[in-house]
């Protein structure tokens, strides 16, 4: 009993050191600054997230390096939202600012990016200035649009320091 629970503990242990990149996966150096082009899944509105709130990006064409592809098309990215102004009263518009955050390589790793996209719901002020001039107390009741990101939405997003990922060859 005591050596199957001697055995077993080497066993352990043993995998607590093993790399689990392929076993004959060659390194590819990712430079700061590589472009990588991301997409929106949903439409993202200034009305439905708060800042912090994460948003579901993925990459739209492969990325390579030297011939190899470290980043495949489809793969699961992150953004977060920086800035969110909800519409206002007086016609004011709503903004967001979506931040990449991070993008999943070939080999499983997850390579931090930086880059933003950012929108401006549509202006209503002129109109409540107008409405105010004739009827006072309606120009509180007109707002400015929300802002809102489709689906489908492209932005290039950089690579932030560098990157070794592993590749087969």
């Amino acid at each position: 009993m005591k050596t199957i629970s001697a055995i077993m503990c080497v066993v352990i242990i043993s995998t607590m050191f093993v790399s689990y990149a392929p076993l004959f996966a060659q390194p590819v150096a990712v430079t700061p600054g590589h472009p990588v082009t991301l997409q929106f899944q949903d439409s993202v509105s200034s009305q439905d997230v708060n800042v912090g709130s994460l948003v579901d990006l993925f990459v739209r064409d492969g990325v390579y390096v030297d011939g190899e592809m470290i980043i495949a098309p489809g793969a699961d990215a992150i953004g977060t939202v920086r800035h969110m102004k909800d519409n206002n009263v007086f016609g004011i518009p709503g903004s967001i600012t979506i931040d990449a955050v991070s993008v999943r390589a070939v080999d499983g790793t997850m390579i931090p990016l930086q880059g933003s996209i950012s929108a401006q719901g549509k202006s209503n002020t002129a109109l409540a200035i107008v409405v105010g001039l004739v009827l006072c107390p309606l120009a509180i009741a007109l707002h400015g649009e929300n802002a809102t990101i489709a689906s489908g939405t492209i932005f290039t997003a950089r690579v932030v320091g560098m990157q070794s990922i592993y590749v087969e060859p």
